[in-house]
């Protein structure tokens, strides 16, 4: 097994699991041949239009009004890292997302949230956001190895297909968070 390869698939599955517990979905999940991976969230109906969209920042991050979509954002982009800690890294008690796209992209996020806040309260903020996945996640750790070994092997995984590797004995989106049959 190609360890990188593994890694990268942990970290997007890791970003598909916390769009699924923030209600947000994933349209699909992709680990390139060459090295890389995409989590393509599914927010057709998770902010209304004109929200802000720290997928494609502005220069100038605009003014958050919506502080909860922010939040829930934040969270599923620290979902990678902490996926990968929980998983491949279980002797970690707190996760360090460190200089990435996740991470500018939470970052645009405090200071969209908070205008003119210093670097303290950006990394705050991405604090706060990795340990919050990291409670969302922890309770789903071996559900998220089974959808990264599936998207080990495939390469590419559609959000249905990823819920159907999470949850074999029963793919039914509304239960992720409130089955007792899930990880209860």
């Amino acid at each position: 097994m190609d360890a990188t390869r593994y890694e990268l698939a942990v970290h997007e599955c890791g970003h598909a699991c916390c769009a699924l517990i923030v209600g947000h979905g994933a349209r699909a999940v992709i680990v390139y041949d060459g090295g890389g991976g995409l989590c393509l969230p599914d927010l057709a109906d998770a902010s209304p239009p004109g929200t802000f969209d720290p997928e494609q920042p502005p220069a100038t991050p605009a003014v958050v009004t919506d502080w909860k979509d922010a939040i829930v954002r934040a969270i599923r982009a620290a979902g990678g890292f902490v996926a990968v800690d929980l998983v491949l890294h279980p002797e970690r008690t707190e996760t360090e997302i460190p200089d990435s796209d996740d991470r500018r992209r939470i970052e645009t996020l405090a200071r969209g949230l908070m205008r003119g806040c210093d670097l303290y309260a950006q990394s705050a903020f991405v604090a706060l956001a990795a340990a919050e996945a990291r409670r969302r996640l922890r309770p789903f750790k071996w559900r998220i190895k089974l959808a990264a070994r599936a998207l080990y092997e495939r390469g590419r995984l559609s959000g249905d297909e990823v819920m159907a590797a999470m949850f074999p004995e029963h793919c039914c989106r509304e239960e992720v968070s409130e089955c007792a049959e899930c990880d209860g």
